[in-house]
């Protein structure tokens, strides 16, 4: 069972929606070209890990349609992984569809990386 204060797991999310934003940012999407998210629009849920019993939180962000455009793992070891939709032209390669950015690592240590496409 994971025994965590909700600060620290509110801090831990408000510490991906900064890596979103700066990984985003990076890239060389403008200000805006994104909704950024953000902890007050997360729906957490706790979960049993199926792999090894512990207890995993997911958070999951709706777009305004109601449709799923980004969520979280949270293991009880502290790891996290995050994935928000951009579904973009990349803007440095014409050639290539900016379709994701992954968020992953630990707290004062995250990672960031852009999933991208060829474009058709």
């Amino acid at each position: 069972m994971i025994d965590l204060p909700c600060e620290t797991i509110r801090t831990d999310i408000e510490e991906v929606c900064a890596m979103f934003r700066t990984a985003l940012l990076n890239i060389g999407l403008d200000e805006g070209a994104v909704k950024l998210l953000c902890f007050e629009q997360c729906k957490l849920t706790m979960m049993t890990d199926n792999y090894d019993g512990e207890t995993i939180i997911t958070g999951h962000w709706l777009n305004p349609g109601g449709e799923q455009c980004a969520y979280l793992i949270r293991y009880a070891n502290g790891t996290m992984f995050a994935e928000q939709d951009v579904l973009l032209p990349f803007p440095t390669d014409p050639g290539m569809f900016f379709e994701a950015v992954e968020v992953w690592g630990k707290s004062g240590a995250l990672k960031y990386e852009a999933r991208l496409l060829p474009a058709l």
